[in-house]
């Protein structure tokens, strides 16, 4: 593990509220973790009961596979707010035959909030065995995987504390990613 943690004492079964810190107790760091575990844990069963174990809102649905110049365009106009024009522009430049596109927006998987804020391109992103996957134009199943890890000032330097000298403060973040496959028949 790449954070140095006293000890993990979630457990959802308790079905605690929080943890409140006592006067002249001594502080650890397992009992901030444990309160925002609870936190974690309660506004993602919110989610997941009113969203469902998937699905994200109609305004900013996020992840849409666009795999036509028509598509992407019939998408971009259904977009509302301050556009730059030359981002529309740049689906002419598309090999639509071997590439395809994902909308940015919002996602909720299991009441995570999975966020894409760029409009990645397959080609892009592809790992280098799965390039030539839409050589054929055969299906091809897209699928999106998400996981929490714990991300320090290696990954992100702006967790260096400067007022202590560069303490590393660790956090939790979310890392996400997806994976191309062929569709077997």
């Amino acid at each position: 593990m790449k954070g140095d943690f006293s000890r993990d004492s979630f457990d959802a079964d308790r079905r605690y509220g929080g943890v409140l810190f006592q006067q002249g107790r001594v502080q650890l760091d397992s009992d901030q973790n444990e309160n925002v575990a609870i936190h974690r844990q309660l506004s993602r069963s919110i989610v997941r009961d009113l969203i469902g174990a998937h699905g994200g809102p109609d305004s900013c649905l996020g992840f849409e596979c666009i795999a036509s110049q028509s598509a992407y365009r019939e998408w971009w106009g259904r977009q509302s707010g301050d556009r730059d024009s030359s981002s529309s522009d740049f689906s002419n430049d598309m090999d639509w035959q071997h590439d395809f596109l994902l909308t940015p927006g919002h996602y909720y998987v299991g009441g995570v909030l999975l966020e894409n804020q760029t409009i990645p391109r397959y080609s892009d992103h592809a790992d280098p065995g799965t390039r030539g996957l839409l050589n054929d134009r055969q299906d091809v199943v897209v699928f999106l995987e998400a996981f929490e890890r714990v991300v320090t000032a290696l990954d992100d330097p702006g967790l260096l504390e400067p007022a202590l000298a560069g303490v590393v403060l660790p956090t939790n973040g979310g890392h996400l990613t997806w994976r191309f496959h062929r569709l077997e028949r």
